[in-house]
């Protein structure tokens, strides 16, 4: 009997336009999201409108109407856009893989997936995480006025955890860290963009495949403590969740949630703690599940769960890119995922805004 998983990525593979066209070819997926985007919509209207630009047609009706926004218009909209379209495509995903295949057993929660692993776990209203959504948003943006040098750059590395490490130390960066780890052959470091530069060089160098990841802030760093106690004051400033009808198993915490968790200040750790897959991934394998599913249209998260569970006989279901829509929300996928980033720096950015139409393994942050 299959004991599955629900799995919410965070903010780095998030491909609006395959977004899109799923939700074009499943009328489920579709009615799902609908629904979802309205719900957003109506609660971003009664805190402030974000000046976006889907207009008077609202999120639903931006991102799945007869034009919607390439990645690079997404990014350009106003403060908050793109982190609610993220957080909405992630829960209304998830109801349709319910509506398909029934109700997970548990939930996987990955740095900016927290919020929709929440909502979807029961903890909050969809309404109560879209504001969370834009909260962190607003708390991240940098301000340029200020002169403060956050450390606002992440950058893909196809090296594991030691490895990643081992290189910060040679090229003698003071600021850089290992900010997520992905599987046991790719992490995320984050840091200074100038200092994450010298990094790459020295990747490139040894050999090694960085990639830059194209996101407006950086995160999982343990300078962003303002930015932490900044969002979890905004989270307090909100509806306070319910407790869980489901296990949320967390990336950053490196554990499934209990009654005792203070859900608000585990979301704000996310900001200054590493997240670390192969870990939680582990517990879950020992804990019985069986069956992961990727909440969203990306693949990203989905590869790298595959990559950390290889040889355990679990099922990891895929986002693929053909006609089949019942196979892009959860047939099963063998464990024979991509090991390594493949000719990143050669690869355009695509209609999400992440290099290539294929994203990079690890861009789920």
């Amino acid at each position: 009997m299959p004991v599955s998983v629900h799995m919410f990525p965070g903010q780095g593979d998030f491909p609006v336009q395959t977004l899109y066209r799923a939700a074009a070819e499943d009328g489920a997926l579709r009615r799902h999201l609908r629904a979802v985007y309205r719900e957003i919509d109506d609660e971003i209207g009664e805190i402030g409108e974000t000046g976006d630009k889907s207009g008077a047609a609202g999120l639903a009706g931006w991102l799945l109407g007869e034009n919607p926004p390439g990645g690079r218009e997404l990014a350009q909209a106003a403060v908050g856009v793109q982190q609610l379209a993220h957080y909405g495509a992630a829960v209304g995903w998830h109801r349709t893989l319910v509506e398909r295949h029934g109700p997970p057993d548990a939930l996987l929660a990955v740095s900016f997936g927290e919020l929709a692993a929440l909502t979807a776990a029961g903890a909050w209203t969809v309404g109560a995480g879209a504001r969370a959504a834009l909260g962190l948003a607003r708390v991240l943006m940098p301000d340029r006025a200020s002169g403060e040098r956050a450390p606002d750059g992440l950058t893909l590395l196809d090296r594991g955890e030691a490895a990643a490490a081992a290189l910060i130390a040679r090229a003698g960066t003071g600021r850089v860290v290992v900010g997520c780890v992905n599987s046991p052959v790719e992490c995320v470091l984050g840091g200074p963009v100038e200092e994450l530069a010298a990094v790459e060089r020295l990747a490139a160098e040894e050999g090694a495949q960085a990639v830059r990841l194209r996101l407006p802030f950086g995160s999982h760093h343990p300078e962003l403590f303002r930015q932490r106690a900044e969002f979890e004051a905004a989270l307090r400033a909100g509806p306070h969740p319910g407790r869980p009808v489901l296990p949320v198993y967390s990336a950053v915490a490196g554990r499934c949630y209990t009654g005792q968790d203070d859900l608000l200040a585990r979301a704000a750790d996310c900001l200054v703690r590493p997240a670390h897959l192969p870990r939680v991934l582990a517990l879950l394998d020992a804990h019985g599940h069986t069956h992961y599913r990727e909440a969203g249209p990306g693949t990203a998260l989905g590869r790298n769960a595959a990559d950390c569970l290889r040889g355990t006989g679990a099922h990891v279901a895929g986002h693929l890119t053909g006609t089949d829509t019942s196979t892009r929300l959860g047939a099963d996928v063998r464990l024979d995922a991509p090991a390594r980033i493949d000719a990143l720096a050669r690869l355009d950015v695509d209609a999400a805004g992440s290099p290539g139409g294929h994203p990079p393994k690890g861009a789920h942050r």
